[in-house]
């Protein structure tokens, strides 16, 4: 249970927090690649996620 809660909370601090973190460092330097560079880990993140839940609900079936 704890290395569930483990990913969970590390795949959420990638899919939301790295954007928001730089969303606020591109605002503060006015350099929006910081943003655009911020993106691909987070869809990656969500993407791999939505991969394992499906495949979750599968085996499960």
């Amino acid at each position: 249970m704890g290395k569930v809660k483990v990913r969970h909370i590390s795949g959420f601090i990638v899919a939301v927090g790295f954007p928001v973190l730089f969303l606020i460092i591109g605002i503060w330097t006015r350099e929006w690649m910081y943003v655009l560079w911020s993106l691909p880990p987070a869809l990656m993140t969500i993407w791999g996620a939505l991969v394992v839940s499906r495949k979750q609900k599968v085996v499960k079936d």
